[in-house]
């Protein structure tokens, strides 16, 4: 039996005829079959739609109520779709704050926390007295309120404020 031997690869023709092999010799490590190198552009742990997963620490951790507008329409006790009651209890709580020495058109953390907390157990204490038959606000909700009013009028104050130099200058 003969061999035809080319430099790092040996065939054997009896064996290539029924089933054809390669045999790779040592002297040649660049032929040997190797893992393919990773891919650094594909994700290690990639998700079911092929994207990488976020950490999964992230991934469960639900909004900020004051951004998660349903979560808070829950919490309030009102209907989602209820833009009349929202906006009355938006209009009530942005009043007391008023009342009590907090314009909300300002960012939220220009106070303090300790001053929302306060803030937010008054206006949450108020409300009980003040509607006996409403649904009971918790103060953390009440202080997510307050946090959304004042993004809400801190966006429209800008946005004034960009249509008028808009006005300007054309």
């Amino acid at each position: 039996m003969s061999c035809f031997i080319v430099p790092a690869i040996q065939i054997d023709p009896a064996e290539s005829a029924a089933s054809p092999t390669l045999h790779v010799s040592p002297s040649a490590p660049w032929l040997s079959p190797s893992p393919a190198p990773a891919n650094p552009l594909k994700p290690s742990n990639p998700g079911p739609n092929g994207l990488p997963q976020k950490s999964t620490k992230a991934a469960n951790k639900p909004p900020p109520l004051y951004k998660d507008r349903d979560a808070l329409c829950r919490k309030l006790g009102i209907a989602i779709d209820d833009a009349n009651a929202m906006n009355d209890l938006r209009d009530w709580i942005e009043h007391q704050c008023i009342r009590y020495g907090f314009t909300l058109n300002q960012q939220y953390t220009v106070w303090s926390k300790s001053d929302m907390e306060t803030l937010g157990k008054i206006l949450t204490t108020k409300r009980r007295v003040s509607f006996p038959d409403a649904p009971v606000l918790e103060t953390d909700t009440v202080m997510a309120l307050i946090h959304r009013i004042c993004l809400d009028n801190v966006r429209n104050t800008a946005t004034k404020h960009r249509r008028r130099e808009a006005r300007k200058v054309s």
